[in-house]
């Protein structure tokens, strides 16, 4: 091959101008939106849900946590506010609470045991005679008035609450 068989050359155009009259318009893509819009309601609502039971979570563990007179007095109080004046009322569900206190402070169990051994229990538990007979006392009187007519005086509920209150805040 000869080398002269390749002419040098040089290939010219004409300047060019391009000129657009209408742009192509961008589709908007709604879908990245409402992919956030969900997200952020999911997120919201899983943090509201998560809030609500860690609250109802932190309520039920201050319960717990209390002491079996402290939650015999929180019962007294409501026992006070939902009978009125009701002594009826008030008796029926004062056996109940003084029940549950002696299961739960002293594991006795106050169906099982006769009223008049009740106080030995007691005794042995580590409750001194007169508390004691206190209680067996509060216990006797609640189960008898649950069942008999009683004729009351004005505000004797709120004075045999008071009576217990300071009686369970003493010991």
């Amino acid at each position: 091959m000869k080398r002269g068989d390749s002419l040098p050359s040089f290939v010219v155009t004409e300047p060019m101008e391009v000129i657009i009259a209408n742009p192509v318009a961008k589709v908007k893509d709604d879908t990245e939106l409402n992919i956030w819009l969900v997200f952020g309601l999911v997120l919201i609502i899983l943090s509201a849900v998560l809030l609500f039971f860690n609250l109802r979570n932190k309520s039920q563990q201050s319960e717990t946590e209390l002491t079996p007179k402290e939650q015999f007095l929180k019962k007294l109080t409501e026992i006070k506010n939902s009978s009125g004046s009701e002594m009826k009322n008030f008796q029926t569900q004062l056996f109940h609470a003084l029940s549950k206190y002696l299961v739960t402070e002293y594991s006795i169990n106050v169906s099982q045991i006769d009223k008049d051994l009740l106080v030995n229990e007691l005794s042995k538990a580590g409750m001194s005679l007169k508390n004691g007979e206190k209680i067996v006392g509060w216990l006797q009187q609640a189960e008898i008035d649950k069942f008999a007519p009683i004729t009351q005086s004005p505000g004797a509920v709120v004075r045999l609450e008071s009576e217990i209150r300071t009686f369970f805040e003493k010991i």
